[in-house]
């Protein structure tokens, strides 16, 4: 098999400017039709998730940038949130900015009001009057039964009391978020200015994710009126379902375009690298033949062709997954789920040269009229 490496290496060196050329063509459709198809499937995987919570008739804010400079935390405004959140159970909210001391590369997702409710994340605990910790199914550096330590002003040691089932996540209105390697922390928004400062260092982030539960116009008219003479934000009401069905199934669209467009773009490149690989056969025939002659069995030139395809495809795959690796940050474990792609395709592009080279007396080309 070396020996065969080595005539497929020479075959490259003998046009490297073609080699080159088609990995280049090879690379660009391949990256932009896998960007393509994650994002069809994070469209898709979005618009699931929410029509799963479309019973909630979820409304969030989005507040307007231009009244940032105004936005202030009064007493006020956290007395109205601890009563939409906390006593009426008529939103949640979400802080994931929190770092624990002795895990500080953990992501941290604090889930307030009816944040467990809408997301199905109640366990058989009956916990209600201090944080229950939930954790995430890849999470390893924390087990049930293990305590962290919570806090800032006032700190408390809790103790996680589950781990969440696979897949489990929640909306946002920038995309779904994934809890399998996060620690859930749920509690009241109350408590929160108990474990942090006064000034209630969390609460425009507080504010800014609350998203209310099937509000009436009143509701709704209140909550914006009242933040806005409370704090200076200028909060806008979208309904979470119909901005799924805009932004993101016109995204699912318009993605799904550039997939077929690149897909296109990869049947022409497939067609030249096909074409190029019977060419070069072509070209080789005579020495294939003194192969042959020499001991060479038919095996040992069709592996040669397969190895000189396996090179050309594999180096854009690589340099494809690499960068969605650091893009996506997709676990190196699961670049291994390129390799049956690879092979299959590699399959398909030598099919073509090796039925020809199958069909062909190669033996005729020692002639000396050829």
């Amino acid at each position: 098999m070396m020996t065969q490496l080595a005539f497929a290496l020479k075959d490259i060196w003998r046009k490297p400017i073609v080699f080159v050329f088609f990995a280049i063509q090879l690379t660009v459709p391949i990256f932009f039709c896998c960007l393509s198809l994650i994002q069809v499937v994070d469209s898709v995987q979005y618009i699931r998730h929410v029509n799963q919570v479309s019973d909630y008739k979820v409304v969030f804010f989005s507040p307007q940038i231009g009244t940032m400079r105004q936005w202030r935390i009064s007493q006020g405004a956290k007395e109205l949130l601890v009563a939409t959140l906390d006593e009426a159970r008529r939103g949640y909210s979400v802080v994931e900015t929190v770092k624990l001391r002795d895990y500080p590369n953990l992501n941290i997702v604090i889930g307030l009001g009816a944040f467990v409710e809408v997301f199905q994340l109640r366990n058989d605990s009956k916990e209600s009057s201090k944080p229950l910790v939930l954790i995430g199914h890849d999470v390893d550096a924390l087990q049930v039964g293990s305590t962290v330590e919570f806090g800032r002003r006032n700190t408390t040691d809790l103790t996680v009391s589950s781990r969440l089932p696979q897949g489990a996540s929640y909306v946002m209105p920038g995309g779904l978020k994934s809890l399998d390697k996060s620690l859930i922390i749920l509690t009241e928004a109350e408590s929160m200015m108990d474990y942090f400062f006064n000034d209630w260092e969390y609460g425009v982030q507080i504010v800014t994710n609350t998203c209310l539960i099937s509000p009436t116009g009143t509701e709704m008219s209140e909550f914006v009126t009242r933040m806005r003479n409370e704090t200076g934000m200028a909060l806008n009401p979208i309904d979470l379902g119909a901005y799924a069905e805009q932004h993101y199934q016109g995204n699912f669209y318009g993605v799904l375009y550039l997939l077929v467009f690149f897909g296109i773009t990869m049947v022409y490149v497939v067609v030249g690298i096909v074409t190029n690989t019977i060419q070069l056969l072509d070209s080789r025939m005579t020495e294939y033949a003194i192969h042959l002659l020499s001991g060479a069995r038919m095996w040992h030139l069709c592996s040669r062709i397969v190895i000189y395809l396996l090179l050309l495809v594999s180096l854009p795959i690589l340099a494809v997954s690499w960068l969605l690796f650091l893009m996506f940050r997709i676990p190196l474990p699961r670049l291994i789920g390129v390799v049956p792609p690879l092979v299959l395709f590699v399959i398909l592009l030598a099919s073509f040269p090796l039925v020809r080279l199958y069909n062909t007396d190669i033996v005729s080309h020692l002639r000396s009229d050829d």
